[in-house]
């Protein structure tokens, strides 16, 4: 909107609006009242910058990280393009301009590239924002347990398969417990729930050969109930929390419970 205006204000003005009576040419005042909105404006994308910069989450997994990395990318590369903004708007402020209309029209020239430039700041800084806003719904939707954050789903049950779906569109996976202070922590959090929930193991390749589907490899760390894994009925494929029991059991993968991701 601010690019659109002023080319806009730009273009309503010519060389003729610079002229006084006897013809000379006051370049510089009309470079100044034309530079002026430009430079007041830098202010106001500096806010907007360190807006951006203002959240910084505090997680430590994959792909959260992967976000915010793009973010500070992107922030620095912003950073650069404000602080030339500033130094050009000091440049302006000291600089004398040459009374010729060929000097007014190199004025004019360089106006518009700051203005293209203050164009793909905004632009930039519409990106960062739209990250930021992005990154605060998804961390409303995880609290912290430990060392993670998890989303624990309470309202829909899934399949295990439409719970690999769900998670995937929060951008994250189903849980994967690796090591008992994990396991314990999501336990003592749901066991008065009455409820189970899935998490990210399973055995379709090999039977009693348990991979995590979010990494591929071997499941690092399991701790299975009582005489658990039994496969007792057919396709007990998948692994669920017992939370009550603060253990692992193998369950039919088209049955719907609830589940838990994790980012």
């Amino acid at each position: 909107m601010f690019y659109l205006i002023f080319l806009c204000a730009l273009s309503l003005v010519n060389a003729n609006d610079c002229l006084f009576d006897d013809g000379h040419v006051d370049a510089s005042n009309s470079f100044y009242r034309l530079a002026k909105p430009l430079l007041l404006f830098l202010p106001t994308m500096q806010k907007r910058l360190e807006s951006c910069e203002t959240l910084n989450p505090p997680y430590a997994q994959e792909r959260l990280d992967k976000i915010e990395l793009a973010m500070n990318k992107l922030q620095l590369s912003a950073d650069k393009q404000i602080q030339s903004l500033l130094s050009w708007k000091s440049e302006v402020e000291a600089k004398q301009v040459h009374s010729d209309n060929e000097s007014l029209v190199e004025c004019h020239k360089e106006i518009r590239n700051k203005i293209l430039q203050v164009q793909e700041k905004s632009d930039a800084l519409a990106i960062c924002e739209s990250k930021k806003e992005t990154l605060k719904t998804k961390l409303s939707e995880f609290q912290k347990i430990g060392s993670k954050y998890y989303h624990i789903e309470k309202q829909q049950r899934e399949t295990w398969f439409g719970a690999l779906h769900a998670c995937h569109r929060l951008g994250s996976h189903l849980a994967s417990p690796q090591n008992e202070e994990e396991l314990d922590g999501l336990s003592d959090l749901l066991k008065t729930s009455g409820n189970d929930y899935w998490l990210d193991a399973h055995d379709h390749v090999n039977q009693n050969e348990y991979i995590s589907v979010t990494t591929g490899e071997k499941a690092k760390y399991l701790k299975w109930n009582i005489n658990e894994p039994n496969h007792a009925r057919k396709d007990e494929n998948c692994v669920e929390l017992k939370p009550d029991l603060g253990k692992m059991n193998d369950r039919v993968c088209t049955e719907k419970i609830y589940f838990i991701c994790e980012v």
